[in-house]
Formats: C-alpha cells, sequence, structure tokens
C-alpha cells in the first residue's frame, strides 16, 4: 500500500509543484479501490454495538473496528466465512457462529436465521462481524523503547482517539492479546504512562476490554507489523545509491553498487497490500515512462542506465520498489556457469529434465519451479516470488558471499542470512546449510559473545575430617612498611576456619615460605594433607614442588585465571584488610604491631559457617578474652548435649561433626546460587575450543573494543577436574595451559566449504615490532588505579638520553631482573644508612 500512495505522498512534500498526471490519478483509483471494494468494508449502523481489535508489535500499532451486522451467505463467497457455512450445510449441522464469542455478552445482535433457508441456502442470513474501519501506523522513536503493555496500551488509546465520533458514549467491547491491560482500571498502577492511559479510558465507560488469544488475533495483527520475514534493510535503497528519478527528458542517471539479492528490497519490506492485477497495472503504466538498456558492472550482475522520456517527475521511492527486480539481471558468463553446474547436479538436472519433457507446469512433477528465458532453474515458494535455484557445487560460493561481504551479510546471524538468501535463492535443504555454514564460521565464533549463561557448575572442596588437613594460602602484597615487613601469609584451616596471619616481604621465595611453613604450620599442627594456594610464582618453583612431594602433599594450585577456587582465602585477606584500615595509625606503619591481636579477635569469633568459633573447635575450650575479666565470669567447655560423649575426645568430635554438618549445608545453599543460570558443558580429548580472552582480562590498551572476544582455536589434552582442562597452547601464550571451563567455549569447523575467512591468533599479534633494552632504573613510585596504588619505576632505555625516560609498572620488568633486583639492593642499602 505504500508504494501504491508514494506518488500521492510526494504532492505533499514542500517544494513540490502540484501536478496531477496519470501516474497520480491511477494511484488514487487502486487506493480507492483497495479500500472501498467490498465486503471489505460495511458501513457503521450507529444502531448497533461496535467491537474494536487492537495490537501493537515492536514496530507499529493497529487497530480495526467492527460491527455485528446480518449479511446474505451468498455475498460471502471467496471467503472463509463462506467455506465454513458450506461445509456445515452440506454436513446438516446448525449454522455455525461466525462472530467472535463473549461471555454474557449484551451487545449481540438480533435477528438472522436460526435454520438454514431451505428455498436457497445460500440467501440464509447470519450474523458476522464486518469491517467498518481499520488503521494502523509505525511507532516513534521514542514509542519503540516502551514496554510492551505500554505499547499495547497506546494502540488502545490511539484507537478510542482514532474513532472517537463512533464510541464516544457508547457501549462496546475492546479485545486485546495482552492479558495484562484488562487489569489496567482495576490495580493502582505506579507506572506514569498507563496512568495516563487509564484516565483517558474512564472517558469511555461503556468500554469493556477483553483478552483475545494472539494465535486467533489475526485482523489486527497483520497491521501492526511486517511480513514474517525478517527485513535485511530499512530503506528501498543504501544512501549511497543514487536516486531514480523522471526530470524534463534530458537526464540518464545509473545505478551503482546493486547486488542482485537487493533487487526487490523495497518489495521485501513493506506488507503486501496490492493484489497482482493491481501491481500489474503499476507496472504497465511505469514502463511507459522509462526504458533500459544494459551496462556492464560486474562480472555476475548487469546493471543499466534509466533513459527519461517524460516530463512528469515522480518519487524516487515509488520507481525504486518497482524497477529494481526489472532492471537487474545476471551476466551470460555467471549464466553459463550456473547452466553448466545444473548438469552435473542431480537434483538440478532432474528437474530440468522434467520440466523439458513437460510443457505444462500444472501437470509437472514439480510444480513450483520454472525454466526462465535465459535457461535458469526459478522456484516460487508460498510469497509469491520467483528465486534462483542454485546447484550443489555453486551453494557455498553463494554463502560465502551472502555472509562474508561487508557490503552484504557482514557476519550476521543465522536469522538475518537466511532471510537474505531465501529471498533471491532455492536450494533444497537450504534452512540447515545456512545454519551449519553461519555455526561453522571462524570469525563469527571469535568476534560475537555469547548470549548463553555461564558454563561449569561450582565444586566444593571435600570437607575434611580433622584440623589443619586441608589449608588455605595466600599473600596480602604491597603494605606500607612496618619493622621491615610489607605483606602478610594468610594460612587458613578449611575445617576450623582457624587463621594465622604472618609478616614477611614481597621478595619472600620458595625457601623462606617453606620456613615460615615450617615454623608456624608443621611445628604445631602437623603435615597437612592438602595446600590449595593461587597459582604463583612461590608455587612453581622447583623447591616448593621437591619439598611437597617428599612430604606426600597433594599441591592442588589454583587453576590460572581463575581465583574462585581459592575464594576462602580471598575473603579471608579482605576481612583482615578491613581490620586493618580500623585500627593502623596515620603513618599506616603500625599494622606489623596489630596482628596478634586481630589474629586473636577473628579466632575468637563465632564464623558464620561453623555456628561456633574457630578457637573452640581446633583447641576444645573458649580462651579467655579480656572481656570475661571484665565481668568476673570464666566461660568452661560447652557442654554438648549428647548421650555418647563420655569423654572429652567423643565431645571435640561431635562439635567438629556439627561443624562439618554446618559447612556442607553451607556449601549446598552456596552451589545452588552459584549454579542458577549456569550450564553443563564438557570437553573431550581432542576437542577444539576457544579462550574468552575478556573474561582471562587479556586484553589491554587503547581499542580493546574492537578487538576479537575469543582466540583460538586450541586442542583439549586432557581433563584435570571436572571444570578444569589442560590445552596445548602455542609458544606465544605465556599463560599457564590449565584453564577452567567458564573462560572456554566449543569451536565449530567444517570443511564443506573450501577456504573460509580467519582470524588469526590474537597473542601473537600483541607483541611489539620495536624492541628497547632497559638501562636502569632512575627512579620509582607509586600510582592511584582505582582505589588501590600500583608500584611504578622510572627506567632508562639502552641508547636512549633522560628526555626518553619512562614509568612503568613492575610487571612490565620481569624481562630485565637483574636491573630490576640491583635497584632493590641499592634502594634498601641507601634507606639503611639514612636510619
Amino acid at each position: 500500500m505504500a508504494e501504491t500512495c508514494a506518488p500521492l505522498f510526494r504532492l505533499l512534500q514542500k517544494g513540490v509543484p502540484w501536478q496531477w498526471g496519470d501516474l497520480e490519478q491511477k494511484s488514487w483509483d487502486l487506493v480507492k479501490r483497495a479500500l472501498t471494494s467490498a465486503p471489505v468494508l460495511a458501513y457503521p449502523d450507529m444502531d448497533k454495538p461496535f467491537r474494536l481489535y487492537t495490537d501493537a508489535s515492536d514496530v507499529g500499532l493497529s487497530g480495526v473496528l467492527q460491527q455485528i451486522q446480518l449479511i446474505k451467505v451468498k455475498d460471502l463467497t471467496g471467503t472463509r466465512a463462506f467455506e465454513r457455512l458450506e461445509k456445515a450445510y452440506k454436513a446438516k449441522q446448525p449454522i455455525p457462529k461466525l462472530c467472535t464469542p463473549v461471555p454474557n455478552d449484551e451487545h449481540v445482535v438480533a435477528g438472522g436465521d436460526k435454520e438454514w433457508n431451505t428455498t436457497n441456502w445460500l440467501d440464509t442470513q447470519v450474523p458476522i462481524e464486518r469491517v467498518c474501519a481499520f488503521w494502523s501506523r509505525i511507532l516513534r522513536k521514542e514509542e519503540r523503547n516502551y514496554s510492551a503493555t505500554e505499547r499495547e496500551g497506546l494502540a488502545l488509546k490511539e484507537a478510542l482517539v482514532k474513532w472517537q465520533g463512533l464510541l464516544e458514549g457508547a457501549k462496546f467491547v475492546a479485545f486485546t492479546d495482552h492479558s495484562a491491560l484488562i487489569f489496567i482500571g482495576r490495580n493502582e498502577s505506579v507506572n506514569t504512562q498507563m496512568t495516563k492511559y487509564n484516565l483517558f479510558y474512564a472517558s469511555y465507560p461503556g468500554m469493556t476490554i477483553m483478552h483475545r488469544a494472539g494465535r486467533v488475533h489475526d485482523n489486527a495483527d497483520p497491521l501492526s507489523r511486517y511480513l514474517f520475514r525478517i527485513p535485511y534493510s530499512d530503506n528501498p535503497l543504501p544512501l549511497e545509491h543514487k536516486s531514480l528519478k523522471l526530470g524534463d527528458g534530458k537526464e540518464n542517471l545509473s545505478l551503482d553498487a546493486i547486488k542482485l539479492d537487493e533487487s526487490n528490497d523495497a518489495i521485501k519490506n513493506t506488507f503486501e497490500e496490492i493484489h497482482l492485477q493491481q501491481a500489474q497495472e503499476i507496472d504497465q503504466l511505469v514502463s511507459q515512462y522509462v526504458t533500459s538498456h544494459l551496462d556492464d558492472y560486474a562480472p555476475s550482475l548487469e546493471v543499466l542506465q534509466v533513459q527519461v522520456k517524460s516530463d512528469n517527475e515522480y518519487s524516487s521511492e515509488f520507481t525504486t520498489a518497482y524497477k529494481l527486480e526489472l532492471i537487474t539481471s545476471i551476466s551470460p558468463q555467471e549464466t553459463n556457469r550456473f547452466l553448466d553446474a545444473y548438469i552435473k547436479d542431480d537434483h538440478s538436472s532432474k528437474v530440468i529434465f522434467v520440466l523439458s519433457d513437460e510443457p505444462s507446469q500444472h501437470n509437472s512433477s514439480y510444480p513450483q519451479y520454472s525454466i526462465g528465458d535465459n535457461g535458469l532453474i526459478y522456484f516460487t515458494g508460498a510469497e509469491g516470488s520467483p528465486r534462483l535455484c542454485v546447484p550443489k557445487a555453486l551453494v557455498p560460493e553463494v554463502l560465502k558471499e551472502v555472509h562474508e561481504l561487508a557490503s552484504e551479510g557482514t557476519h550476521a546471524g543465522y536469522a538475518r542470512t537466511y532471510n537474505r538468501v531465501c529471498a533471491t535463492y532455492y536450494w533444497p535443504g537450504m534452512a540447515k546449510q545456512v545454519e551449519q555454514f553461519v555455526n561453522t564460521c571462524d570469525v563469527c565464533q571469535k568476534t560475537k559473545p555469547k548470549r548463553h549463561g555461564k558454563i561449569g557448575y561450582l565444586q566444593p572442596i571435600p570437607i575434611p575430617e580433622q584440623p589443619f588437613e586441608v589449608i588455605t594460602l595466600d599473600f596480602i602484597m604491597d603494605l606500607p612498611e612496618s619493622q621491615g615487613y610489607n605483606a602478610i601469609l594468610v594460612i587458613v584451616d578449611k575445617l576450623t576456619q582457624y587463621a594465622h596471619f604472618i609478616p614477611c616481604t614481597t621478595k619472600i621465595n620458595e625457601v623462606e615460605t617453606a620456613a615460615l611453613f615450617r615454623e608456624h604450620i608443621w611445628s604445631q599442627y602437623g603435615l597437612p594433607r592438602q595446600i590449595i594456594s593461587d597459582r604463583d610464582a612461590q608455587w612453581t618453583g622447583a623447591f616448593w614442588d621437591h619439598l611437597t612431594t617428599i612430604l606426600g602433599i597433594k599441591q592442588a594450585l589454583t587453576t590460572a585465571h581463575h581465583p574462585q577456587a581459592d575464594g576462602q582465602t580471598e575473603v579471608m585477606n579482605q576481612t583482615l584488610e578491613i581490620m586493618l584500615r580500623s585500627y593502623v595509625d596515620d603513618t599506616k606503619a603500625n599494622w606489623k604491631e596489630l596482628l596478634p591481636a586481630l589474629a586473636f579477635s577473628y579466632n575468637t569469633s563465632i564464623h558464620s559457617a561453623t555456628k561456633q568459633t574457630p578457637a573452640f573447635l581446633l583447641r576444645g575450650f573458649e580462651p579467655l578474652r579480656p572481656s570475661h575479666l571484665l565481668a568476673q565470669t570464666s566461660e568452661r567447655i560447652p557442654r554438648i548435649e549428647s548421650e555418647l560423649a563420655e569423654s572429652f575426645s567423643e565431645e571435640m568430635q561431635a562439635a567438629r561433626n556439627k561443624a562439618k554438618n554446618a559447612i556442607r549445608i553451607a556449601q549446598t545453599y552456596q552451589e545452588k546460587s552459584y549454579n542458577k543460570g549456569r550450564n553443563f558443558v564438557q570437553f573431550h580429548e581432542g576437542d577444539q575450543v576457544l579462550i574468552n580472552l575478556k573474561t582471562l582480562e587479556l586484553q589491554k590498551g587503547k581499542g580493546r573494543k574492537l578487538n576479537q572476544v575469543y582466540d583460538g582455536p586450541f586442542e583439549v589434552m586432557e581433563q584435570i577436574s571436572p571444570v578444569t582442562y589442560r590445552l596445548r597452547l602455542p609458544e606465544e601464550y605465556s599463560m599457564h595451559p590449565v584453564i577452567n571451563i567458564a573462560h572456554l567455549e566449543k569451536y565449530s569447523r567444517s570443511g564443506e566449504y573450501g577456504k573460509r575467512a580467519y582470524k588469526p591468533l590474537q597473542r601473537g599479534l600483541e607483541k611489539d615490532d620495536d624492541v628497547y633494552e632497559v638501562e636502569k632504573i632512575v627512579d620509582e613510585g607509586w600510582q592511584k588505579k582505582g582505589r588501590r596504588k600500583i608500584h611504578i619505576y622510572r627506567i632508562r632505555w639502552v641508547g636512549y638520553g633522560p628526555e626518553e625516560d619512562k614509568w612503568i609498572t613492575a610487571g612490565k620488568l620481569r624481562n630485565a631482573p637483574d636491573v630490576h633486583k640491583g635497584w632493590e639492593v641499592s634502594r634498601d642499602t641507601f634507606r639503611k644508612s639514612q636510619q
């Protein structure tokens, strides 16, 4: 309908002279014929009730005003209502009801025949809902942000305004497929927009809002939306295309950059309301104004120039919409390629043989196929437009062109790619093949974020049987110096939650860490069976590996880039940092003196998971606190009511069992909360996977928003645990090969389509082309980054002067360890000399 009205709308544009010609008159006649043809519209009877149907979609609003009127069966010839009546009459059934059923409807029209007319059943009068008027419009820019309920409410409000003269003061039923709208006048709403609608509805006291299922709401629904096929362009032509206009008879305009599958773009994206006869009349009319001749443009397409033959100038949209399909064609070279491929294709060759042997298409075994004048095969589907049949050998080429070219599919998803392909091409099984092609696209898999839930279920650490059987270990680094220390070693027992806060330095190595461990843990509790720590340099050293092997300790290192596995110590670190902030002085140098008191306070406080203090679960008694002395009381060991608790050891075991149960319950709730919305995925040895660069925080620097999301593919070598896998990584990847499943995505590959677009590995591209050597460190300082400070160094490059000095972080000095170590030694020596 938009194409039919285009010449009329052009006359209303500013600066356009009023020239009513044959085209405008023809357009006016077609519009009148389409909108006034019986039995589409009925004259409204003010003595009979109306029924209002409204609907809203993502793009538009619509409304249909209907009225129950009497009509003879013969006047319904050609409609679905007539077929239903005819079927009931032949089956000798009662006259079916053709109106939308309404419970306790007091607006039903009286009259009509109760039985079939015995003389001539076609003269039987039946009540039926006839359309008195219909209306639709597109949503404005701000209205597209409305919720579904707001859009449906807007559709009803706009329809009431449209037909205010017919509905105001009358009793009528308003039907909507949005059930929430029927409660708008019953409940208070905090939505300002819906409150405004409710106040407007109050001016129609005779209106009753009723729900109608969307599957049968087919009279208003199509008017509010486009065709089912997903549109691939909002305009008849891209903005860079030259317009097609008819001027004074002297202009020659050429259309450039037109693709074959964009030839009928405007027709595909509008609601088809023009009948075939009307469309043919328009084509005949337009053909009187333009002629065309071919001009070579591309190997597979032919473009033409338009010769102006009339003084009339009319809308470019109207001409483009109906002439693009006529002025674009396949070149002879491309036609020969298709014909050669048809012969080698089993399906296509069979179609050609059958159609050539059966001249009448109606008697053919392939009624939807036809052979064009150029010898190519065309398939006509339910939408009515012929589509070029593609032989199997040329399918990969077509898919690559439509999906991968920047001017075509731009690596769109399955829905957009399929609708773009099926608008012009056809071959058997194309839907499944397009989906496979898109799903195995390397570029799409690496550049598009995944919309599914997070991957990997929580794997709780098994509850130990006795204290300090399983411990967690971590460091709090880069603290202000206090009595020669600037870091804290935090060790927590997994069962009792008992914690040790041990001062140390950031320069601590494997030997020093082992010495602290022996002094504070092994000397009191013996050897643990399992140590849970983060994957740090302290725990990957040869000495520590050798020590744990000799002692029989299973070192369950946290997987690379997934610190949640050591979440208990991370939480403990945060708790300790909060306590330190509360008690440090202005110099922040007294934190080392606070550690014993803070450790005592934490270990004598009831833990949220075990419901007991860590000290009691470990020692069997509550240590005497200062508050006990002030109150002159003394707590003894809490007596656990149990008939089996005949000894102290049994009481302690009962208390620890109670703590285990509490931890187990806490883990169950934590596991349930963590797994909510997550998906279970499992990889096998030999599978190809991608690594998520964003979740691993491997993308840094400017332009990272344009970096690809995933990198790979990489082969799975083995499964370490239910949620960790060892990958075969290339040398340019400096990260640990054991990756948590939360950062992995399955990679799909298909060799059916030959060479395809490919994204290379990103980690190899991140290396700088120019390499500079560090000569020395000239200064150091601290830089604020978010809520914390990071250590930075001012370095001087070999062969460059002081003007080229640059501040860098400590991490960037890992390739110059000697320079870094030499600076720290000289710095510490200088500080001691100043004391």
